[in-house]
């Protein structure tokens, strides 16, 4: 009798022991799906996104605060083009690491450009910023150095210093420490930019959070392109939200298993470090790019004249021996659309640029120049060392001509 009970003890331990050992393992099978799937993924041929407990929503009017804060990162060789941020002081953006460092290529993304309150691929609202300067830690380079290594993760934050500080006009949210109690937060709202939804749009959701070490999890669908959103809950007065923590991972979507999608917290130590680059101070466990990139202007057309539903757009550019160095096109902008022309290249001092409409309005300017062989009339517009500091020139058509 003593012998059966002491080999069904024994079982019993086998089976606790066995069962142990296939949560660990499941456990880190889904700590490693973490790297390199960001974001939930849809199923070929489909627009609605899974798991389907819930869904995102199109933001169509982003004026407001705190979503004008939120902005489209883009990002030059990246396959789903873009990342999200947000405003966390007048010119700091608060992002994902990975969307500044490549973990492909271990190659920093130095072209980068902030968008904020982007609502469509060229629903610009809020004129594009170009970026000054990027803070990562450092021991996210050493971890993302190895293969599909989870610790990366706790790491995986970044601050984009901007040429402009567009906070002023816009407002930015803080950010807050997450205390060593809190496990668990009822809603969180996370706004970004998909990849499987048209380019550009914005896309919001809300649904229960959950702690887990130095990590948030939670079943708010999310995909590519969302990675760096702020996770943002209720201030404990409700006199508005506050940021927690960063999304930057998700798992794919298994059959027979919860999966979840995630972001790092800000914990005590990444609260400390992020307000050291909101002060612009960086020491040994931080990594620093400077934009060293040969100093250019992108021109952008913005058509804020409703009665020209379909304006076109031309430019012209003169070297400094008053020689042209690209020829305009006809480029058509609809109201309400901001449409990016060129690039100038260094040495530019300032280039031509003319509009018509098809209400028959016409913006005229002071040279004669040959676009299409025909003759156009064009403003001349100089690059100051403003503009040049900023990166960006954007042009607004009104009604007047």
């Amino acid at each position: 009798m003593r012998i059966c009970r002491a080999f069904i003890v024994v079982c019993l331990l086998a089976i606790l022991w066995q069962t142990i050992a296939m949560e660990s393992a499941l456990a880190q099978e889904q700590t490693a799906s973490f790297v390199g799937s960001l974001g939930r993924f849809a199923k070929p041929g489909q627009r609605q996104a899974l798991p389907g407990k819930f869904l995102r929503k199109q933001i169509q009017d982003s004026t407001g605060f705190p979503l004008r804060t939120i902005g489209h990162i883009e990002t030059s060789g990246r396959k789903l083009g873009s990342c999200t941020g947000t405003l966390v002081g007048d010119r700091y953006v608060l992002t994902a690491a990975h969307c500044v460092y490549n973990l492909e290529t271990k190659m920093w993304i130095n072209d980068l450009k902030f968008i904020p309150g982007q609502t469509g691929q060229n629903i610009m609202t809020f004129d594009p910023v170009d970026w000054e300067r990027v803070y990562v830690p450092q021991r996210y380079l050493e971890f993302a150095q190895k293969s599909k290594a989870p610790e990366a993760y706790a790491y995986d934050y970044a601050i984009i210093v901007l040429k402009d500080k567009v906070g002023e006009r816009l407002g930015w949210l803080g950010f807050s420490t997450v205390d060593a109690q809190v496990n668990a937060y009822s809603a969180v709202s996370i706004s970004g930019y998909p990849g499987d939804k048209d380019r550009g749009t914005l896309w919001d959701v809300n649904c229960p959070m959950e702690r887990r070490g130095s990590q948030w999890q939670f079943q708010c669908d999310s995909f590519h392109g969302m990675s760096g959103s702020a996770l943002r809950v209720p201030k404990a007065d409700n006199s508005g939200s506050i940021i927690v923590g960063v999304l930057d991972w998700g798992q794919e979507d298994k059959p027979g298993m919860e999966n979840y999608n995630g972001g790092v917290a800000i914990t005590s130590e990444v609260f400390a470090q992020l307000k050291n680059w909101l002060n612009d101070q960086a020491d040994s466990t931080t990594a620093v790019l400077e934009n060293n990139l040969p100093e250019t202007v992108e021109i952008y057309v913005r058509n804020s004249c409703p009665e020209a539903t379909k304006a076109k757009v031309a430019v012209r550019y003169l070297s400094a021996e008053n020689q042209w160095i690209q020829s305009a096109q006809w480029v058509q902008v609809e109201a309400g659309e901001t449409i990016k022309l060129a690039r100038t290249f260094p040495g530019i001092e300032y280039y031509f640029f003319t509009a018509k409409a098809d209400g028959g309005l016409l913006w005229k300017g002071d040279s004669l120049a040959y676009i299409q062989g025909r003759p156009e009339y064009m403003l001349k517009v100089d690059l100051g060392e403003d503009v040049f500091a900023k990166g960006i020139e954007v042009r607004d058509l009104t009604c007047k001509p």
